[in-house]
This record gives C-alpha cells, structure tokens and sequence, in this order.
C-alpha cells in the first residue's frame, strides 16, 4: 500500500488541478499530498496494531529532516504575525515533505525506484504533450471551460513550473535514452518530446514574451535577504514562513520602481534558497542545506536507475536555487533526496502496551489533522463560492460565504480584508438610494460597522501588514461626510500604511489624494492649506521615488492650479504629458487641461508648448504606469444626515 501511495502522488501531484478552491493548482496539490501523509501514518497506525512492529529509517537524512522540522515549528512559535497563513502555507507543506522523504527512504529496491523514476518521467511527459498543446491551439478551444481559454493556463500552475517539470523530465529521458539497455527507442521518443516542449515554452517565458515569467530580479531578492539579516532575531529565525510580502514592503529597493515592480507585491523571492533564507533565517537554510549533503554524502550505489535520481536531485536542487519552489518541484526534490540516501529499513518489534500506544497516538495525529484540512477546505471552497458570486453579481451570497469562511478560519487576515471590502460595497450600494427607510440606515450601519470591525480585525492579526492599513484608511475615507470623524482617522490610517510601505508611489499618491480633496472641502483657510501642503509633499515623494510616473505629476499640476500657481501647474503638467506618449487616450484630456492652465498663467511668465517633447518615448499600451486621474472626490452625506457609527482607531 505504502508503495502505491508513492508512486501514485508523484505521477499526479503535477497535474492535479480542482476548481473548487479559489487557487486552482497550489491548494490542491498540497491537500493531496497532505493526504497522502495521512494515509502513510495510517499505514503507520495499522502495522503497529496489527503486527506489533514497525518500519524505522537508518539513512543519515533523517537528522537533517529533524533539522529543517524544528526550524520550521521554531519559526511558527516565534513569529505570530501570519501564522495561520504560515501552517497551512509553506509550513505544513515543509512539514509533510520530510515525513514524506522519511517514509520513502525506506523503500531501497532497485525496481521500487526505477518506478519512481518512470512516475516522474510519465507525468512530465503528460506536462510536455499539455502544453505543447495549450500554447499551440488548446487554448482556442470554445468548447473547453473558459479559465482553460488562455496560454497561461497549465496543469502545474504556471508557465515556469510547468518548464521546469519538463526540465526536470528531459534529463532523465535523455539520460536513459543513453545509458539503459531496453526501451530506448520509448526513451529517445519521450526525449524528443520533451525536448520540444521545453523549446517551445522556453521562447514563451523569456523577458519581453507573451508568457514571460514576472520574477523579482535576483539583485532585489538578494538585496531583501541580506535586509532580513541585519537583526539577530531574523538573522537566525527569519521573518515568518508567510511574511515575505509584508518584509518586502518594508524594504523594498527602490530601483524596482523603474520595473514592473513598481506596483506589484510579490508573494515570493525569485529563490527558494533565498526565500528560505529570508523567511526562516540561517536555522532554516542550513538545515535546507545539510539535506542534500547528507545525501550525497550517504549515496554509494552506481547503477543506472540510481545515478538518474541523483541527476533528478541535483536538476531540482538548481531549480530551486534560482527559481520559486512549487509544490510540485519540492515533492520531486525530497523524493530524490530519501531515495538516493535510502537504506533498508529497520524493523522494530513492539511490545503490547507500547505498539497500542504508538497506533493510538498516531491515529490521534492522523484525527486532528484530517480535522483541521478539512476546516482548509471548506474554507478554500467557500472563498471559490464567494469568486463565483462576485461573477453573478449575487451581493447575498458572496456575504455569506465570505462569512462561512471565516467562521471555518477566523485568523486568516486576508478572508477579513476581503470581508470588509465586500460590507463597504454592500453599504455603498445601498446607500446610493435617494430616500432611504429607517431599516435601509440600520442596514447601512450594521454593514460599515461590520467593514470597520473586519478591517481592524485584519490589522490585529497584522499589524504590520501596509495593505490592512491601507484597506482601513479607504474604508475610512468612504464614511468621510456619512460618520463623524472619519477624516481623522482615514489620514491616520494612510498615514500608517505609508510608514510601513515608505517606497511604495502609487501609496503615496492615494494618500495625497485624501489630503488633496480634504483640502478642497474645508472651509478652514488654515486647514485647507495645511491639507495642501501635505498632499503637496506625498505627490513630490511619489515623484520622487518614480521619476516617471504621470498620474503623480498630474495630480501635482491640479493641486498647484488649486493654489493658483499656474506657471507651475502648466510645467507640471506639460511634464505629465511628456510621460504619457502620443497614443495615449489620455492625452487630449490632458492637453485640454493644460490650454486652460495657460490662460489663467501672468503673461510675463512662459509657459512651455503643449506638445511631447520629441525625445519622449512613445508608450503605445495603457497600463497604471501611464495613465491620469484626478483624486477620487469624497462621499457626498447620505439621505437623513450622518450615520450613529462607532468610528474609532
């Protein structure tokens, strides 16, 4: 049983893929190998009660497996912000595999691993021959589900795991393809095959093609894990298994604004190593790192089939070096690692008090955690449920299944911020109407009370987290003229946000944007022109950090032509246009706005043409980057005066 269990998780661990969850590919494949532990730990329980022994390893791997489990369960006791996030995330995936590499290190037959091999070999060819297909005329189909209608759809999840599952399939095929003495002609088939597809989707990932890979450049990945170092606490336990992002806001090199990321928040390193380095500290990656050592160190054996696995581990350990680790390449990587350090097993013959202990335990074990997956799972489902409301425009459902996850995982920060946008759309909805019932302005209350409540529960899970601040401070800024007081606490907000995301442009342009519109509606001459001058200041930071970001100088221009400085409001906003390109759709408003600045300029001061410069480099697709809006105006007071909300900090 224990056997089949192997060879059946790795041949379809790669191409698993269930729509029930709200991540397709990822969730799916680490239920189902935390299911497959569960099994092997049954089998545990079932051997110990019904034949009174049990099955322990001898290869050296299993103290560097020790290592990297207490690493692990030392990072989630010492780091509380995130740490559901971090269990059900990258820590129980870490968990199952070395109990999986354990396991499996037992299984030392030559047949047992050349079945393994061909398991791995099968599904990336399935892999290969998918998205040959995908990218060349799959993905066309009508007659296929629509999330299917894309190239960027592949059963790994990504493009880039997808490659490097067939990398990792074309070394073995062509190694054996070389070396064995039977089925060459299936091999050199299965080479030839692979090798296509790795081409084919090769040419498709590079920088500047339609499915190029967004990955942080190494520079930045780098630069963010020596970050992590410089205190004790991070430097040898990391900064949390989920915290990533929430680091990275904090530190953020800024020369990634001159990038793609200069808007983006990036849930990975581009290195597993360094991921792992960042997250779990110098305890976390070199234990990460004795594994393949202990491996190798332990390895003797010199045929065929073994040296292959060996040539699987190393492929994988690469991958993984510069590139994100999925759950797919891991699995093949402690695969690898238990069977090129496996050695017989060693029966242990148990006692009868000490064999029903051990199966009570372990059944104990398998209980709870079958208990709490179960709990992932409804949770991942009604979030899905939630996806599919939002598609139907069903405000009722998509409120209770937010709810029902919650209920299901009630620490999950990002299920709470997801809950308080959805109560703040629900309110706003409602209180578009023109004449609204008593029982509508306690629904409105019940609803942006219940948006405020979610989002400083957020904030409480993760206080450190720029984005749960951020939702908080917009959450504010739509109850500004429907509760009093909620203008104090939305610039407090923001202003918290920007502290915790300080190289963040597009923040700082939002949070402008508040003081900006405060500005235009106080009628406090001083309020006003202290709003001013703090917009004033976050438009020029943002400027600051992304020199070419046209919506900041934009806003920059408006607010100076609030101030009536419109010789520098029409240089601001000619440099606006510079930035957007002559194909912008944008580009007329701005020239229309600009004509009007340079009748209100003093006829002595010069005003610069209106034109692109003809330096400026035409930027002919629409992206964030290059496009102008004004701030959003603030609400306008509700029907029956403002609302009796408890808005506190």
């Amino acid at each position: 049983m224990q056997k089949y269990i192997f060879l059946g998780t790795l041949f379809i661990t790669p191409l698993l893929f269930l729509t029930f969850t709200s991540n397709f590919f990822s969730t799916p494949k680490q239920i189902f190998l935390i299911a497959a532990i569960l099994l092997l730990l049954l089998n545990l329980a079932y051997s110990s009660f019904t034949k009174k022994s049990i099955s322990l390893s001898t290869t050296p791997l299993k103290s560097g497996l020790i290592a990297i489990s207490f690493a692990i369960v030392i990072n989630l006791l010492i780091n509380p912000v995130n740490r559901l996030e971090s269990l059900i995330g990258p820590g129980s995936l870490y968990l199952a595999l070395c109990i999986w590499a354990y396991f499996i290190s037992m299984e030392n037959s030559t047949k047992f691993k050349e079945s393994v091999i061909y398991m791995i070999l099968g599904s990336s060819f399935i892999v290969s021959l998918h998205s040959l297909a995908q990218v060349t005329f799959l993905y066309k189909l009508v007659s296929i589900p629509i999330y299917m209608q894309s190239r960027a759809f592949f059963l790994t999840g990504s493009p880039l795991s997808a490659f490097l599952i067939i990398l990792i399939g074309t070394i073995i095929s062509l190694y054996l393809t070389l070396n064995s003495t039977k089925s060459r002609s299936i091999f050199a088939l299965s080479t030839t095959i692979h090798t296509i597809a790795l081409i084919a989707l090769g040419a498709l990932i590079v920088p500047g093609q339609e499915l190029a890979t967004n990955l942080l450049p190494l520079k930045a990945s780098w630069n963010i894990a020596l970050d992590a170092m410089k205190s004790a606490r991070s430097f040898f336990f990391g900064v949390g298994l989920s915290n990533f992002p929430l680091f990275y806001n904090s530190v953020k090199p800024l020369f990634l604004n001159s990038t793609s990321f200069w808007n983006t928040l990036p849930s990975t390193s581009t290195s597993e190593v360094l991921q792992i380095l960042t997250t779990t500290g110098i305890i976390g990656l070199l234990s990460f790192i004795l594994l393949p050592l202990l491996a190798f160190k332990s390895d003797h054996v010199k045929d065929p089939i073994h040296v292959a696995l060996k040539l699987v581990l190393l492929v994988s350990l690469i991958t993984l070096t510069f590139a994100p680790g999925s759950v797919s390449t891991l699995l093949i990587f402690f695969t690898a690692l238990g069977l090129v350090s496996s050695s017989d097993a060693k029966v242990q013959t148990l006692n009868t008090p000490t064999h029903l202990i051990i199966s009570f335990i372990t059944l104990i074990v398998v209980g709870l955690l079958s208990f709490y997956t179960s709990k992932v799972v409804l949770a991942e489902t009604s979030m899905r449920n939630a996806q599919i409301a939002i598609k139907n425009n069903d405000g009722k459902s998509l409120y209770e299944h937010n709810l029902r996850a919650i209920e299901f995982l009630p620490s999950m920060t990002s299920y709470h911020l997801t809950y308080s946008q959805v109560n703040l759309s629900l309110a706003t909805a409602l209180s578009q109407k023109e004449s609204l019932s008593d029982t509508e302005r306690a629904n409105i209350t019940t609803l942006v009370s219940q948006a405020i409540r979610e989002g400083k529960t957020a904030i409480s899970l993760s206080p450190s987290n720029s984005g749960a601040w951020q939702n908080l401070g917009f959450i504010y800024q739509k109850l500004i003229n429907v509760a009093d007081g909620s203008d104090g606490f939305a610039i407090d907000s923001y202003a918290q946000a920007v502290k915790l995301d300080p190289g963040n442009p597009s923040l700082r342009l939002e949070y402008g944007g508040l003081l900006y519109q405060l500005g235009q509606a106080s009628k406090d001459q001083d309020k006003q022109i202290s709003f001013y001058s703090r917009a004033q200041s976050e438009f020029q930071t943002a400027i600051q950090l992304k020199p070419d970001y046209a919506n900041a100088y934009y806003n920059l221009a408006k607010l100076l032509e609030s101030v009536k400085d419109y010789a520098n409001s029409a240089t601001i906003m000619q440099k606006a246009i510079s930035l957007l390109g002559p194909e912008n759709p944008d580009l007329n408003k701005a020239n229309g706005e600009l004509e009007a600045i340079k009748t209100k300029v003093p006829k002595a001061t010069p005003v610069a043409s209106a034109k692109p410069s003809a330096t400026s480099t035409p930027i002919v697709e629409v992206n964030p980057e290059t496009q102008i809006a004004a701030p959003s105006p603030l609400p306008s007071p509700i029907d029956g005066g403002p609302l009796d909300i408890p808005v506190t900090p």
